[in-house]
């Protein structure tokens, strides 16, 4: 596994998915289970914060858009 690096497009569609699987990468790095384990334990508010703004700021944007269409 690598990282995957993410640009305008691919956070635009799916942070959360790129921040995961860079999130994997990174605590497959440590030496034996059990570091892995606290690693990705250790990432998962990052990655909670960085999903929830990524969701608002899509809705900020599809939310409006919806209601025009309708």
């Amino acid at each position: 596994m690598k990282l995957v690096k993410v640009g305008p497009t691919k956070a635009l569609l799916g942070w959360p998915l790129y921040s995961t699987w860079n999130g994997l990468v990174y605590a497959s790095t440590g030496q034996g289970w059990l570091a892995r384990i606290k690693t990705f334990l250790g990432f998962l508010p990052l990655l909670f914060i960085t999903a929830m703004v990524w969701t608002i700021l899509w809705a900020m944007v599809v939310w409006p858009l919806a209601r025009i269409t309708l």
